[in-house]
């Protein structure tokens, strides 16, 4: 099972302000698509006489933008750009970002909203996973960790040795008045390069 990786966490384009992301967590939300980003467009705070629409525009990086989270329309392509009527905000639009390939560095996707002289920038990195291995059968702790499929060796993986030391192992564990009932499932991830 391949996931590229992405967090729902909204991102607002509001002027003068320049926000990095990096997106390294697999979250579903319904049925949407789980590698889109939210982009939410909100009008100028002040508009000027004669200056009616806003320009979006993807600056650098593999990135495409839709019309709804579940993809539907394209609204932008890499490295292009869409002049949008301020009357067309309304309330704000919120479109959805898709990172489209694996980035080559942190935050190499970049996105710009401008009006007159000013202009806000959102950063993305693009990270794809795939899912390794999945536990959730009953396995005692010590057989856990001498397993060469699973690799809990690196230092960052401390605090999962740590709570499979703590539970015993995998699968559904015995009742134990500390922690009660626990069913503990382990998945492994790789990135994908």
């Amino acid at each position: 099972m391949q996931s590229p990786c992405s967090v729902h966490n909204t991102i607002t384009i509001d002027f003068g302000v320049t926000h990095e992301y990096l997106f390294p967590v697999v979250e579903s939300v319904g049925r949407s698509e789980v590698d889109l980003m939210p982009l939410r467009i909100n009008r100028p705070a002040r508009e000027l006489p004669g200056l009616t629409t806003v320009r979006l525009s993807i600056d650098e990086g593999h990135a495409r933008i839709w019309q709804n989270s579940w993809k539907g329309q394209q609204i932008l392509a890499a490295e292009g750009f869409i002049d949008i009527p301020i009357a067309q905000i309304g309330e704000g639009i919120t479109w959805w970002v898709e990172a489209s390939a694996t980035s080559d560095s942190l935050r190499d996707i970049s996105i710009t909203l401008a009006y007159d002289n000013a202009s806000d920038t959102v950063k993305a990195t693009g990270m794809w996973m795939t899912q390794s291995l999945v536990l959730h059968d009953k396995r005692e702790y010590l057989e856990l960790i001498q397993d060469t499929d699973l690799d809990l060796t690196r230092s960052e993986h401390l605090d999962v040795r740590l709570g499979l030391q703590q539970m015993g192992g995998t699968g559904l564990r015995p009742i134990d008045q500390a922690a009660g009932v626990a069913n503990v499932i382990l998945m492994q991830w790789h990135r994908l390069i």
